[in-house]
């Protein structure tokens, strides 16, 4: 509103107000005020929509809003315990034991618990595998079990369809197979369950001819053909950093990244704790890529991937570690003879750790110089393999992607991954995945490997069955649900017994014959 102080009743002194534009005296002077009321820049003079229409729209959008959010809900009564579950107290959270699976091995957490529902998980300082830390996948995997995008029920070519009728349809497609199941496979990532691989050891034995594939994207591929290079054979590589003053890191990122970097983490932070910092360890890093890993650093030199090698060759040469000719000097060289001092007057107490994604000449020059300083057995320890079937995943792989091509691939059953959006493209693993007949998918998500199978299975997460594990030394471990299934989701265990026994069995009642007597 304005004031028109030009106009006031004869008999009054109280002001009038004026309520519109026609109330005012003369169009030409409403023109006026209404043109020094608003910047000539405004909208309202360069739109075709007005202040006052915005307004209009803005409140009917409000008012529709409101009425959306006035829809009856639909009643629910609340009843109070008869009998309070014992140690259930509302407000006061309970914790349980359990075990995350991070790369392939199990990682010791205690999770926190809010009437039955896991809200948080931290780290088990009683664990071996933990020391009381977490990683960033242990925090995260709350998340995916409320994930309102996990699959929910299972799917035939993408309609709901019942787990009786999976069954019916899986059996009798197995009972056309050969009589030893010779086109039956199983596709897999990395498994270290005594659990898991025991029911697919009974698998293999009703269907002798049936063969088993492993593939993991992040597998330790380069490590695996590192060990074959120095020692014949795979083996587990421990490295122990809280006997190490000294630790390179050939592009590692061991601080962040890896089945056991939350273990090495806190004992390298361990060793940084005291206020002496001339015990402090040093780290050193060679790395293609700024990591986590190299910022911590004391000294960092960024290479070429392609350099990597090169720099591990100098280096085992420098310390005398294999039958390498020394290479010339090259502008790193410094740098290289600094290191290799440093680690030659560390005898014993020093760690080569190589990257999981470099060459397995890296890794095989690591073994060398980690025996040549002394470090295997007090910073180094070497354990058998502890996946329950080691092999070489990559030409695994591409037996299988043959196999379908060729049309040997009847039935196919595909535990977790996601090789059609994973798996090396040279395979075309999609267009061969045609080919098969009775493909399965058993999984968290119904995603690109889902959409190219028969079957998408939805599998029960980890806080909601029965399971077990090994850690990065081989000790076992055991998981334990917190949580009924959300959904309508089975175990892997619990699926593949019902492939080879009678089906309804829970992972519970297998647990005693499977994990107890596995540890």
């Amino acid at each position: 509103m304005s004031k028109d102080y030009e106009s006031r009743e004869p008999d009054s002194r109280a002001l009038r107000y004026w309520r519109s534009l026609g109330e005012l005296d003369g169009t030409a002077r409403a023109a006026d005020l209404l043109h020094t009321e608003f910047d000539p820049h405004a909208t309202e003079f360069i739109s075709p929509l007005s202040r006052r229409k915005f307004l209009q729209l803005s409140a009917a959008s409000f008012a529709l809003a409101g009425l959306v959010g006035c829809t009856r809900q639909p009643e629910e009564e609340i009843y109070s315990y008869v009998e309070q579950p014992e140690n259930v107290i509302p407000g006061k959270p309970m914790f349980f034991a359990t075990a995350v699976p991070v790369a392939g091995t199990l990682q010791g957490v205690l999770v926190e618990s809010h009437l039955g529902r896991p809200t948080k998980i931290e780290g088990n300082p009683d664990h071996p595998a933990s020391l009381g830390a977490s990683s960033v996948q242990s925090q995260a995997s709350v998340l995916e079990l409320y994930d309102p995008d996990r699959s929910k029920q299972i799917l035939r070519a993408g309609l709901p369809a019942t787990w009786q009728d999976f069954l019916q349809q899986i059996n009798t497609a197995l009972n056309s197979l050969n009589g030893d199941g010779s086109r039956l496979h199983l596709l897999t990532e990395t498994i270290t369950s005594p659990a898991l691989a025991d029911r697919i050891k009974a698998l293999l034995e009703k269907y002798p001819g049936a063969q088993w594939h492993q593939f993991d994207t992040a597998g330790p591929h380069s490590a695996r053909e590192g060990a074959m290079l120095a020692f014949g054979r795979p083996v587990n590589t421990i490295c122990r950093l809280n006997s190490a003053k000294v630790v390179l890191a050939l592009d590692s990122d061991f601080l962040a990244c890896g089945q056991d970097s939350t273990r090495m983490a806190r004992e390298f932070a361990a060793m940084r704790a005291g206020d002496d910092r001339t015990t402090m360890n040093r780290l050193y890093s060679v790395e293609s890529t700024m990591t986590p890993t190299g910022g911590k650093a004391d000294h960092r030199l960024p290479l070429r991937y392609l350099e990597i090698e090169t720099f591990t060759r100098g280096l085992a040469a420098a310390l005398g570690a294999a039958a390498i000719p020394r290479l010339p000097n090259g502008k790193h060289a410094d740098w290289l003879g600094a290191v290799a001092r440093d680690l030659a007057a560390n005898h014993g107490q020093s760690v080569v750790i190589p990257g999981a994604h470099q060459s397995s000449a890296v890794h095989a020059l690591a073994h060398a110089i980690n025996a040549k300083l002394g470090n295997v057995g007090r910073s180094v320890i070497y354990t058998e393999a502890i996946e329950a079937q080691d092999s070489d995943q990559l030409a695994s792989l591409r037996a299988l992607a043959a196999d379908m091509a060729a049309d040997k691939v009847g039935v196919h059953l595909i535990l977790g991954g996601n090789p059609v959006y994973d798996a090396p493209a040279d395979l075309n693993f999609a267009g061969k995945l045609k080919h098969v007949k009775s493909a399965v998918r058993i999984g968290l998500y119904d995603d690109e490997t889902s959409e190219h199978c028969q079957w998408q299975i939805p599998v029960s997460h980890f806080l909601e069955s029965w399971g077990d594990g090994r850690t990065f030394d081989g000790s076992g471990s055991i998981l334990q649900p917190l949580i009924m299934p959300l959904y309508d989701s089975r175990s892997f265990i619990e699926i593949l017994d019902a492939l080879v026994s009678a089906p309804g069995r829970s992972g519970y009642d297998i647990r005693p014959n499977l994990l107890a007597d596995k540890f």
